[in-house]
């Protein structure tokens, strides 16, 4: 059975879009969020 996901965000759930990266790490998530939020962007 499918799960329906509601598009509308709740109180307190941020825009992966409005989420502040630090890139002065070696660790690969950084560049892995940056690449979803140039995904989310178009």
């Amino acid at each position: 059975m499918r799960k329906i996901i509601p598009e509308q965000m709740q109180m307190g759930q941020i825009d992966i879009a409005d989420v502040i990266i630090e890139l002065d790490n070696r660790d690969e998530i950084p560049q892995l969020l940056r690449g979803l939020q140039a995904f989310v962007r178009r």
